[in-house]
């Protein structure tokens, strides 16, 4: 799904793909771009070398002790993630949208408030469809769920 038309290159080819903004290699990215770049981070030493890959529960760890760059880049990656839900649910109108993988487990306190903020602003939602609660309320919590 692309979610940015000028956005970085995604493992299928092309760019601005929800893989390419959201996933865990994306996060990683953007991470070690803001190391690069000088930020500070509790992760700095972990990835200095290049080597090794920053897992699920490093960056709920990093989350934990309010590393501000990577709150920053799950923050992003959580808000693109919560945009392509809303469109899910606009385009598709599914009875649930089910989010789930290492990532999802590891920092859903972090990520899933702010996938919720984003559909809650949904307008479609706040008008309301044929048959369904106009409630943003009601609307994120029953399209929207992780295991």
């Amino acid at each position: 799904m692309r979610m940015q038309t000028d956005g970085p290159l995604c493992g299928c080819g092309g760019h601005g793909c929800l893989e390419a903004l959201a996933s865990r290699t994306a996060i990683e990215r953007d991470i070690r771009q803001g190391i690069a770049a000088g930020r500070k981070t509790v992760l700095a030493e972990s990835v200095s070398d290049g080597a090794g890959v920053i897992r699920s529960n490093v960056l709920r760890r990093a989350l934990e002790v309010k590393d501000e760059l990577v709150q920053e880049v799950m923050t992003r990656a959580a808000q693109v993630l919560g945009l392509a839900c809303m469109q899910i649910r606009q385009l598709l109108d599914p009875e649930v949208i089910v989010l789930g993988g290492g990532v999802i487990e590891a920092c859903k306190s972090h990520i899933l408030p702010i996938v919720l903020e984003v559909m809650a602003s949904d307008g479609m939602a706040k008008r309301g469809r044929a048959g369904r609660s106009s409630s943003p309320a009601w609307a994120t919590t029953r399209w929207c769920s992780a295991p």
